[in-house]
């Protein structure tokens, strides 16, 4: 299938759908041609989404400040 016809694909969806198409359709796409196990496209996306959080945390953890400064932790802080 050519660029132009997947891109034309894609524009019809967004417009039966009337919103711009996200992650779940590129996931969907991959674990389709791929012919993954019907279960796949949701453990890739868990699997991509957990790689960022811990990313996340490096990133956090090395520059020592929250990375996300407008959200209010109201928890218990870990000892130490």
């Amino acid at each position: 299938m050519e660029f132009a016809e997947i891109q034309k694909k894609i524009n019809d969806l967004e417009g039966a759908l009337h919103q711009a198409v996200n992650l779940d359709l590129a996931v969907a796409v991959v674990s389709k041609v791929l012919r993954l196990p019907v279960h796949s496209g949701f453990h890739l996306f868990a699997l991509g989404r957990t790689v960022g959080w811990i990313a996340h945390a490096v990133e956090q953890h090395q520059s020592g400040e929250f990375i996300r400064p407008r959200a209010r932790y109201t928890g218990m802080l870990p000892a130490g």
